[in-house]
């Protein structure tokens, strides 16, 4: 920490038991989840040949104490604590290029992954908040899993597919990782759409959205690390064009001398802007918008340049 443009340091000591009466909560809580990694693995603590630690503050006595006792054996100190991460990193990488490394590696989703749907609604605001699981936790992956939804009302416009991650059934209680725009060809209402997941050992999931007998479906990709949606259906040359002028136009309103009633504005068009590519609108909408955005930010360009 730095005061008065010079670094203050704070050295004391403490005992190890003051040490470990104040972390021991944190290591129940890692016991916790050990008892949880086998009852998702299926696992009994006898079937466990080895255990090894993961992380240099595993060699605290104490945790070190508390799994020997509850695993009735010694640790297995073979493997340096700081470096098991970037091993097991270099296995997985060296598996997936095809590498004859002689590893048996089962990559599995860390977390459940699926999409809002209105079979329950949020209490206090109303709006649906059912998270409808598609590719559970701890599935082996690669994977491809698919659930069928239905329309709520005759000549339903579309879908807003919203993506989560989480255990919980409330969404608002999970991680929202990805959202995009499915128009919908006029149909009655309870026609089927079938949501289908794909999920590679890159971390990407290939989402495909499918309007059963209208001939009619939309493929996306989601990035679950970046919480990033590419439109398949939009050239790589197309998404970079959009992008530039959503990121030139966020830069000129963050420039404190734009006047308040243009800064307003062109909030407001880039807003619409990329509300429109968001839910696929159609060419000639987005294409006036963009008209109007480009014209918005020459106009703030142009008053820009009579400050200098």
């Amino acid at each position: 920490t730095i005061f008065n443009q010079a670094p203050v340091n704070l050295d004391l000591e403490i005992s190890r038991r003051d040490y470990e009466d104040m972390i021991r909560d944190l290591v129940q809580k890692t016991v916790d989840k050990v008892f949880e990694a086998l009852r998702e693995a299926r696992l009994r603590m006898e079937q466990i040949g080895h255990v090894i630690l993961v992380g240099g503050a595993t060699r605290t006595p104490l945790v070190l104490e508390t799994l020997s006792g509850m695993f009735e054996r010694p640790i297995d100190h073979s493997l340096d604590p700081d470096l098991c991460v970037a091993l097991g990193a270099s296995v997985q990488r060296g598996l997936i290029a095809g590498e004859p490394l002689g590893h048996i590696l089962l990559d599995v989703t860390a977390h459940s992954l699926g999409v809002k749907t209105a079979d329950a609604f949020d209490e206090e605001s109303g709006d649906a908040d059912y998270f409808s699981v598609i590719i559970r936790r701890n599935t082996k992956i690669p994977v491809r899993k698919a659930e069928g939804y239905f329309t709520m009302v005759d000549r339903q416009e579309g879908v807003d597919v919203e993506v989560y991650q989480g255990e919980s059934v409330s969404c608002k209680e999970n991680t929202q990782v990805g959202r995009f725009y499915f128009p919908l060809t006029p149909a009655p209402a309870h026609s089927p759409v079938t949501t289908e997941f794909a999920y590679d050992r890159e971390g990407i999931v290939h989402i495909t959205i499918d309007q059963k007998g209208y001939h009619h479906r939309k493929e996306v990709t989601l990035d679950v690390r970046k919480k990033e949606i590419v439109d398949l259906e939009s050239s790589e040359e197309e998404q970079k064009v959009l992008n530039y002028i959503i990121e030139k136009s966020r830069r000129m309103l963050r420039e404190d001398r734009l006047p308040p009633d243009v800064k307003e504005e062109l909030g407001r068009l880039t807003d619409q802007y990329e509300e429109a590519i968001r839910k696929g609108e159609q060419d000639r909408v987005i294409d006036r918008l963009e008209e109007e955005l480009l014209n918005k930010l020459e106009e703030a360009e142009e008053g820009l340049g009579s400050f200098e």
